[in-house]
């Protein structure tokens, strides 16, 4: 199945956005894309036109849109796997003292979905927050169990 190159592109603009990079100006998006300014720009404004990106009107630098948070919400929603490990979490948690974590791998990469610290749960949108990691830090995760 061929891949749509706009969908691609913005997609990877998504992507770009992290811990460490949480404002990007539209230069150092194009650069990092190999991007056209205006390709880029053009992205920029369906993203934004659809709240997945906005930007900074004093700084003129984009940012991640809420629309992202709700579209992972619903996938959270969805995966009753994190009520099903909730129990298994606090007991493993409360038997070692130790933090748990709930990692679901895809691939060579995992997402973060749940943590329980001290056999005390954290829902993640209030305590915690879900996150990427790769095979090499999931497996890091787990090397003390």
């Amino acid at each position: 199945m061929p891949i749509i190159q706009s969908v691609e592109r913005a997609l990877n603009i998504i992507d770009l956005f992290n811990e460490q990079n949480t404002e990007l100006k539209i230069t150092e998006i194009s650069t990092k894309l190999d991007l056209n300014k205006s390709t880029t720009h053009s992205l920029l404004k369906t993203l934004k036109q659809h709240n997945y990106i906005k930007q900074n009107t004093d700084s003129g630098k984009y940012s991640l849109g809420l629309k992202l948070l709700e579209r992972g919400q619903y996938v959270l929603n969805s995966m009753d796997i994190r009520e099903i490990a909730r129990k298994h979490l606090i007991d493993l948690s409360v038997m070692t003292g130790q933090t748990t974590h709930l990692v679901i791998l895809e691939g060579m990469n995992g997402v973060y979905i749940d943590k329980v610290e001290g056999g005390i749960c954290h829902c993640i949108f209030q305590n915690w927050k879900a996150s990427s990691c790769s095979l090499q830090c999931c497996w890091q995760v787990t090397d003390g169990f």
